[in-house]
């Protein structure tokens, strides 16, 4: 279990390691929510910790959902409990068993690679361009293959192409994304050099096309993974204008797209249902107003009036002794190629610029 949080004086997202425990015995919800209370209080966070992050298959997902209790109307505690059923059971005395859990929130990171993984995968197979990605795909994994698994396969790559093929591991698909870039950067003699030096079937001129297609339609996409992959950078003010730049990227190659334009169709739908909770989050919403690089910019006009009215009532519940001044650090690099990935559809990247000028 690991713990994050944001600097109040520097803005930067801190990190730290709370526990790495084995389990023993029975794997059940109680003891499972018995565990992360226990490290909680080792570290007298219990009343600290706003939400735990998990990813979408984990089992963490039914305890929060097993002991979680509906608040009533208008309780800012929105936390769960339950009751050490097997203290029970084997007689100890009574005490006190609540214990408390926060709220649970889906991993960004792991919800963006289910939907490069299975909503991609069922739009592929359902579409026309079913066949031509198969084939060549089945080329592209033989020459990682061989590279992998052959010394003379990972000779030829570093000196025809002056670099190493990395094997793409199942569940990180933007490290998949970069060994096709790299294959895409080779030249039409490098490739043919080094499919005949592996004996492995040519690229075809329209495979070609169609993996140039597959690196630039996606690109957005990978850029949205790392930002959510990042150690330094990613919290949850970060996910709501990625998504939606995300979103309108996809959306502007549409059209354009030669091979990928019902792909990009299926995956916009795909993101649209699964981050359907963050984009009705008041907490996501309030992170991201407050979050300097983006405030109000990635939100329709018709929306900001009432998020100001909501920051207003938000501010006014704080103790004015508790606020620091920030001296954030900026990296300005990376804040001008976020610049370049960051749209909302209506409003222009230069409007953007001038805006925070302001």
């Amino acid at each position: 279990m690991t713990c994050h949080w944001i600097d109040r004086h520097t803005l930067e997202r801190k990190s730290a390691a709370l526990g790495f425990a084995r389990l023993q015995g029975r794997i059940t919800h109680d003891t499972i929510a018995g565990r992360i209370h226990d490290i909680h209080v080792a570290f007298n966070i219990e009343s600290k910790v706003q939400t735990t992050v998990t990813d979408n298959g984990s089992p963490f997902i039914s305890v929060f959902k097993e002991f979680a209790v509906d608040a009533p109307e208008g309780d800012d505690d929105d936390i769960g409990f339950y009751e050490n059923v097997s203290a029970v059971l084997e007689g100890e005395p009574e005490q006190d068993m609540l214990l408390f859990l926060p709220t649970v929130q889906r991993c960004a990171s792991h919800t963006l690679e289910l939907i490069v993984t299975e909503d991609f995968w069922q739009a592929v197979s359902q579409g026309p361009m079913c066949q031509l990605h198969y084939s060549t795909m089945a080329k592209v994994y033989s020459l990682w293959s061989k590279c992998h698994h052959l010394q003379v396969g990972m000779d030829a790559a570093e000196e025809i192409g002056k670099m190493a093929l990395v094997v793409p591991a199942v569940i990180r698909w933007n490290v998949e994304y970069c060994a096709v870039q790299k294959i895409v950067s080779l030249t039409e003699r490098e490739l043919t050099e080094l499919c005949a030096r592996l004996a492995v079937a040519r690229l075809q001129p329209e495979e070609m096309a169609f993996l140039k297609e597959y690196v630039t339609v996606f690109h957005p996409l990978a850029f949205a993974l790392e930002l959510f992959q990042a150690e330094q950078k990613c919290y949850l003010g970060l996910v709501i204008p990625t998504v939606l730049s995300l979103k309108n990227k996809l959306n502007e190659q549409k059209d354009s797209a030669t091979y990928f334009g019902d792909v990009i169709g299926a995956i916009v739908v795909a993101i649209d249902l699964r981050f359907q909770e963050l984009f009705t989050s008041t907490e996501a919403k309030i992170a991201t107003a407050t979050t300097p690089q983006f405030r109000l910019w990635w939100m329709a006009a018709s929306d900001r009036e009432e998020m100001c009215s909501l920051l207003a009532t938000e501010a006014s519940q704080m103790d004015p002794a508790s606020i620091v001044e920030a001296n954030p650090s900026r990296n300005v690099s990376a804040i001008e190629t976020e610049d370049d990935f960051f749209s909302y559809g209506s409003v222009k990247p230069a409007v953007q610029i001038q805006q925070r000028g302001a």
